[in-house]
């Protein structure tokens, strides 16, 4: 597939930015005009997808993912999420490390279904929701 095409003035402001912005690899000069090659699939000016979360922040204490605050009124809290629950499964998969939960959340879109089984109190729950547009 050849990437997409993009004409603009030489060294512009604007160019330089598109460039950066679209990961373009060749600028070749015609005329007044740059032409500049990208390596983006498409130019597009879509805003990106905003990120997903559930509204919880957590720490690694003793080798375990705790959870520190669960912010009100987000999906976390409205899963039954508590500070202080420590996560051991995100979807399905043991969590044994910060790096591996926060992978799982950044993988998420608005509205995929998050599943976390936590140990409250000696017991093990699994917690069920949706993510949400992180505004935090």
């Amino acid at each position: 597939m050849t990437p997409p095409l993009c004409l603009m003035k030489p060294a512009s402001d604007q160019s330089r930015s598109l460039i950066r912005r679209y990961k373009m690899t060749k600028v070749i000069p015609v005329m007044a005009f740059s032409l500049a090659l990208a390596t983006a699939p498409a130019l597009s000016t879509a805003q990106p997808s905003p990120k997903a979360g559930i509204g919880v922040a957590f720490q690694t204490q003793n080798k375990k993912i705790k959870v520190a605050e669960v912010m009100p009124g987000a999906s976390g809290a409205l899963m039954g999420i508590q500070a202080g629950d420590v996560i051991t499964h995100a979807g399905g998969k043991p969590m044994s490390s910060q790096t591996r939960l926060t992978a799982y959340f950044s993988s998420l879109k608005v509205g995929d279904p998050v599943v976390l089984t936590v140990k409250r109190k000696g017991q093990s729950l699994e917690l069920k929701g949706t993510a949400i547009a992180r505004t935090w």
